[in-house]
C-alpha cells in the first residue's frame, strides 16, 4: 500500500489563494479585454456564459451646409432670401450666404479655381464671359441632366444661353430682368400726345417731335456711370431688331466679326442716326430724376428702373415695331467642381431653375420669369404688364457688354462715348472692337 501524501495547512492555503487569484486577475483581464459591444458575465460557480449586446444609439447625420455666393446686398436682401429659406426646408439643407458681386468675384474665383479651391459650393454671376472661361478651362459641374423635362417650359433661347460645346454647365436665376430697353413715362406721352412708334420711320419722327417739346433738353438721356449703360442697351436693341437674332449671337460668341459687312449696315442705319438725340453723358441714377421730371422723354435701361421711381405704373416700354429678341440679364449659377457637396449643389441648382422656385421669385417683384408655365398672375401688376409684352419674344444669349470681357468690354466702354461725340468714326471703331475681341478670345 502506498504511502498517503499529505498537505499541509500552509501548502493548502497557497493552492486556494493562486486558484482565486487567478480567477480574480483573469476576472479583470478579461473585462478590459473585451469587444466594445459585448459584456461577458462570468460566473465563478458555473460554467455558463451570458452575452449582453450594447445598444446602438441612433445618431442623425448633421445637415449639409452649402456656401451660397449671391449678389443681393442690403436692401436688395429681402428680394433674395424667401428663396434661400423655402430651399432649406424643401432640401433640407443649410446656406451660408456671402454676398459678392459679380466684379468683386473675377480675382477671387481666378486664383482659387487653378488650385482646386473655392469660395462657394453654388456661385451667382450676371456675366456671360465669366461663366463661359469657367466652363472652357474645366471648373464646372456639367448640369445638363437638370434641364431634361425643363427645356419646354423655358422661355425662348433661355437654355442655349448656357449651352458650352454641346453642355450646359448653369442654370438661370429664378427670376429674370430685361437688360436692355427703352423706357417712357406714360404720362408724358398722353400730356404731349405722342405715340408709340409702328415703323422705324416713325419712331425718328417721334424723336423729332420730342425734341421739340418745350423744356426738353434731349429726347433720349444718356445716362452713364462705371459704364455707359445708354449707349450699351441701345446697341443690343439695334443690333437684335435690325440684325436679328443670329448676328448678335455671332457677336457674343465670336463667331462673327465685328467689321462684318452686315454689322456696319446695321449700326450705320439704325444705331448712328439715334446718336444726335442722345443727351450729353449723365451719371445714371440721377438721370432717372432728370427723366422722371421732363427733362428727357426715353432712357434705355434695364427692367430694374421700375424699382426706383415715385410711380412704377407711370413706366412703359417701347418695343421698337420690327423687334424679336431681347436682352435679359445674364444672371445664373453654377456649381465648382471643387465642392465638397455636388449632390446638394445641384439640388440647389435644381431649385433655382423649377416652376416652384421662378413662381417665388418674381412673387417679390422686380423679377420676370425666365419660365413660360409660371401663372401670370403671381406678378406684381408693373412686372405683370411687362411680362405680357416680351414673353413672346426670343431670349438673346447675352448683352454684348458681359459676353466676352476684358480688354473687349474696356474698348466697348470707351468707343461707345467716342462713336457717340464723332459718328464718322464708325468703321475705325469697329476694327479697334474686332481686333480687342481676338486679342480677349485668344486667352
Amino acid at each position: 500500500m502506498s504511502e498517503e501524501k499529505k498537505i499541509d495547512r500552509r501548502t493548502w492555503l497557497k493552492i486556494v489563494g493562486g486558484t482565486v487569484g487567478g480567477l480574480v486577475v483573469g476576472g479583470v483581464a478579461g473585462y478590459y479585454l473585451r469587444k466594445p459591444e459585448v459584456i461577458r458575465e462570468v460566473s465563478t460557480v458555473t460554467t455558463t456564459v451570458k452575452e449582453v449586446t450594447t445598444p446602438t444609439i441612433p445618431v442623425t447625420p448633421a445637415k449639409v451646409t452649402l456656401t451660397v455666393i449671391h449678389a443681393w446686398p442690403g436692401e436688395e436682401w429681402p428680394l433674395f432670401e424667401p428663396l434661400v429659406e423655402d430651399s432649406k426646408k424643401k432640401l433640407n439643407i443649410d446656406i451660408k450666404p456671402i454676398c459678392i458681386r459679380t466684379p468683386d468675384l473675377v480675382p477671387i474665383i481666378s486664383s482659387m479655381f487653378p488650385v482646386g479651391t473655392t469660395p462657394g459650393d453654388v456661385i451667382f454671376t450676371w456675366w456671360k464671359w465669366l461663366y463661359t472661361n469657367q466652363a472652357k478651362g474645366g471648373h464646372l459641374i456639367d448640369v445638363s441632366d437638370l434641364f431634361e423635362g425643363e427645356k419646354p417650359y423655358l422661355l425662348p433661347g433661355m437654355y442655349e444661353r448656357y449651352v458650352e460645346d454641346g453642355k450646359a454647365y448653369a442654370v438661370p436665376h429664378a427670376g429674370q430682368k430685361v437688360r436692355s430697353c427703352l423706357w417712357y413715362r406714360k404720362s408724358f406721352f398722353k400730356e404731349h400726345g405722342l405715340t408709340l412708334p409702328k415703323s422705324w420711320d416713325d419712331f425718328i419722327s417721334l424723336l423729332k417731335e420730342i425734341s421739340e417739346i418745350s423744356g426738353i433738353k434731349a429726347p433720349i438721356v444718356n445716362g452713364n456711370g462705371s459704364w455707359p449703360i445708354s449707349l450699351n442697351n441701345t446697341l443690343d436693341v439695334i443690333l437684335l431688331t435690325y440684325g436679328g437674332y443670329e448676328l448678335h449671337e455671332g457677336l457674343a460668341r465670336g463667331k462673327v466679326k465685328w467689321t462684318d459687312e452686315q454689322v456696319k449696315k446695321v449700326l450705320s442705319e439704325h444705331y448712328i442716326p439715334l446718336l444726335k438725340y442722345f443727351s450729353e453723358p449723365t451719371e445714371w441714377v440721377s438721370a432717372i430724376e432728370l427723366w422722371w421730371r421732363g427733362d428727357y422723354a426715353i432712357y434705355p435701361n434695364g427692367s430694374w428702373i421700375t424699382a426706383m421711381v415715385k410711380d412704377p405704373s407711370d413706366v412703359g416700354l417701347l418695343l421698337l415695331p420690327e423687334q424679336k429678341s431681347i436682352a435679359y440679364t445674364y444672371d445664373c449659377w453654377f456649381a465648382p467642381k471643387y465642392t465638397s457637396y455636388p449632390n446638394e449643389a445641384k439640388a440647389l441648382l435644381k431649385y433655382f431653375l423649377s416652376k416652384e422656385g421662378g413662381a417665388l421669385q418674381v412673387k417679390q417683384g422686380g423679377f420676370l420669369p425666365a419660365r413660360t408655365d409660371i401663372p401670370v398672375d403671381v406678378l406684381p401688376p408693373v412686372d405683370r404688364e411687362i411680362w405680357e409684352m416680351v414673353k413672346n419674344l426670343k431670349v438673346a444669349v447675352s448683352p454684348i457688354e458681359g459676353s466676352i470681357g476684358g480688354i473687349f468690354t474696356e474698348k466697348l466702354f470707351s468707343n461707345h462715348i467716342l462713336l457717340w461725340s464723332n459718328p464718322t468714326k464708325l468703321d475705325s471703331v469697329l476694327e479697334d472692337l474686332q481686333k480687342a475681341a481676338e486679342e480677349e478670345l485668344k486667352k
